[in-house]
């Protein structure tokens, strides 16, 4: 190209003034484009460059104007994004997955995306950004509020009253959107302290964190309680002083459920475990049970050889004060006749009952009368205790309600029975005691199954968030902002009051944008997938230094790995977990994180200068995060040891054999 022509070329790039009347002059971008840290070229039809911003000279490593000779657009790429733009006027294609081609020849991964645009004439707009760049935003409101699938609700700034619902509001949690708007959000809240709480703790993690994100109890529109995560972010509405808030709930009963049936079955197989009657068992045992499941009242009956086989309470358990009540009120005997009750029911069965018609030795007008100590209890189940074929005990609960995950419960209760009848079995003979060791051997080989199963639920659900969350918002933002500051240039600066709103609007916009990237980034972070372990735990170890202002040392290797999906998804959790525990609990003011490959052997090591790790807590049933990082290591064949440092602090040591992936497939 001549001198000439790269002039013509460049002067094309500064965009028509606006008396021309053709289009959008690009002098009204150029500003916006010029602070930007993404890809934006404006091309003619034909694909001649008629403008390139700062960022990608600088990327590409090509001097000022030196872009504008290589023509055309598409040379740019391995391959031109604009080849598979539809001819229409307006069209528009998003997301193509192509490479930038720097001047040195080196090859950037990117997402690009192409439009047919009126910019002093009619002109093809490419943006891209790269693929481990991650610096997402928001996408238009109305599209997420008609397409996710979680509950999103907009508090007013000032009113605090719900102002907005998503569709999805209505499956979440029950309530039609219209019902919903202009209610306080005290109304999807259990009672009045869950509300004041859930206010109170979230409020201190957004001045901390500027987001909120957790697991909180809310209630369902037809009263029962849902397990919801909720991840709110502040946002100002134009001349709002105070500030409202966008929530966005999913509900993850299911998972909680599951989570808290393990603990429980982890519970009853600990407090059984230790005792040689089966009497001092029972009590632990009902209140492990009520508690994870929110039953309110649990009884154990023991069948009575001296009463023509009927069922004598041995042991009960009240979750509050009315339970007790309710317990003191039935003290006695209270033997349970062999027919007509639940207890005789489940003897007869040999199976679990749960029903809303009658009582364990009481009917449930019984049970709701005051005068015996009552507290309108309108179900009840029975969990026999099945040794050897027979059934000498029975476990009872009684039940506010019949709620949709009643007879979840009651299948993970009678799971969690299993290791409470081995007790019996155990202390009648030692056959039976071999045989009840069998039995947790393949107990903790379900609860091992099932807690691979939960966090590869929980990551492929990280993963398609942050994967929604990449792939629609990232365009429609950039789009947002050519508007507003197009309509920034095309009001006069004496309509004060269009100005501010302008302004306000571009506040929300960026807000949005930083709060959503990072939401995005730890849900799971893309350079994970895109670049592999050493990058991922390079960018966790970075994050943690910002956050922590430890001195950190990171000794990397930079070649992959070569590990799966699941044995990366394991290290990099288990260098989270490790760094959080660092955070939280080390008091520790320096780091070190290295990831090395040694004889095909990989090896992550986390360590810090704290006040270490006490060896009893190590032995306690508390350390559940620890347990959590030991079962993820185990469950790709991995080997995590922790021990002290000489100096002080702690070592955690995670190390997959070179043959780790074969032994896991064979297993």
């Amino acid at each position: 190209m001549g001198e000439q022509e790269r002039a013509a070329s460049k002067g094309d790039a500064a965009g028509p003034s606006a008396e021309d009347g053709s289009g959008v002059s690009l002098d009204a971008f150029r500003q916006i484009l010029e602070a930007m840290d993404e890809v934006v070229i404006v091309a003619d039809e034909t694909g001649g460059i008629r403008y390139a911003c700062p960022y990608i000279v600088r990327t590409t490593g090509y001097a000022d104007g030196e872009i504008y000779s290589l023509g055309k657009a598409g040379s740019l790429f391995t391959e031109d994004p604009a080849e598979h733009l539809p001819p229409e006027p307006g069209a528009s294609v998003s997301n193509v997955p192509t490479r930038l081609i720097a001047k040195d020849g080196n090859e950037i991964e990117i997402l690009a995306t192409v439009s047919r645009a009126d910019i002093g004439g009619p002109s093809l707009l490419y943006v891209a950004r790269s693929i481990s760049d991650f610096d997402l935003s928001a996408e238009l409101l109305d599209r997420i509020f008609r397409f996710s699938g979680n509950a999103i609700i907009i508090v007013h700034p000032t009113e605090r009253t719900i102002v907005r619902c998503s569709p999805a509001t209505e499956s979440v949690l029950g309530y039609p959107p219209a019902e919903l708007i202009g209610q306080s959000t005290r109304a999807i809240h259990l009672d009045e302290e869950s509300y004041l709480a859930f206010g109170r703790i979230s409020t201190e993690r957004i001045g901390s964190h500027g987001v909120f994100q957790g697991e909180f109890p809310l209630r369902h529109r037809n009263g029962h309680r849902i397990e919801a995560e909720i991840n709110t972010v502040p946002i100002a509405a134009p001349g709002e002083s105070g500030r409202g808030y966008v929530s966005i709930i999913a509900d993850v009963s299911a998972r909680r459920n599951a989570e808290d049936a393990v603990a429980m079955i982890h519970d009853v197989v600990q407090e059984t475990a230790a005792c040689e009657r089966i009497e001092d068992a029972l009590v632990p045992v009902l209140r492990s049970i009520a508690m994870k499941s929110h039953w309110s009242v649990g009884e154990a009956w023991v069948r009575d050889k001296d009463h023509d086989g009927q069922y004598r309470r041995v042991a009960a358990y009240a979750g509050d004060d009315q339970a007790q009540r309710y317990i003191d009120a039935t003290a006695g005997p209270a033997l349970a006749s062999p027919g007509g009750s639940i207890v005789a029911e489940a003897h007869k069965s040999k199976r679990p009952v749960l029903t809303a018609r009658g009582g364990t030795t009481r009917s449930v007008a019984q049970a709701s009368d005051p005068a015996s100590g009552g507290h309108g209890y309108r179900a009840e189940c029975a969990i026999p205790l099945v040794i050897g074929g027979n059934v000498n005990i029975v476990l009872t609960f009684l039940l506010d309600n019949m709620h949709e995950n009643s007879g979840y419960w009651l299948e993970a209760v009678a799971a969690a029975s299993a290791p409470l009848a081995a007790l019996i079995e155990r202390v009648s003979s030692e056959t039976e005691l071999r045989r009840r060791e069998s039995e947790l051997r393949k107990s903790r080989e379900l609860l091992r199954s099932l807690a691979r199963r939960i966090d590869q639920l929980r990551e492929d659900e990280r993963k398609e968030i942050a994967r929604e969350l990449h792939d629609q918002m990232g365009s429609d933002l950039t789009s947002l902002n050519f508007d507003l500051q197009f309509l920034r240039e095309q009001t006069p600066a004496s309509n004060e009051i269009a100005v501010k709103y302008l302004d306000s609007a571009e506040r929300v916009v960026a807000s949005m944008a930083g709060n959503l990237r990072d939401l995005a980034t730890r849900l799971r972070p893309a350079i994970l997938d895109v670049y592999g372990l050493p990058a991922g735990i390079e960018w966790l170890a970075r994050d943690f230094e910002n956050r922590c202002q430890c001195k950190m040392r990171i000794d990397i290797d930079d070649k992959d790995p070569g590990l799966d999906e699941g044995q990366t998804t394991a290290l990099f959790r288990i260098c989270q977990e490790s760094l959080t525990n660092v955070l939280r609990h080390a008091k520790a003011d320096y780091v070190s994180v290295s990831l090395h490959t040694r004889d095909g052997n990989i090896q992550l090591v986390v360590e810090d200068n704290g006040k270490g790790i006490d060896e009893s807590f190590l032995r306690s049933s508390q350390r559940l995060g620890i347990i959590g990082m030991q079962e993820r290591a185990r469950s790709v064949g991995a080997k995590m040891t922790i021990t002290g440092r000489a100096a002080g602090g702690t070592r955690i040591t995670v190390t997959v054999p070179a043959n780790a992936g074969a032994r896991q497939l064979k297993e």
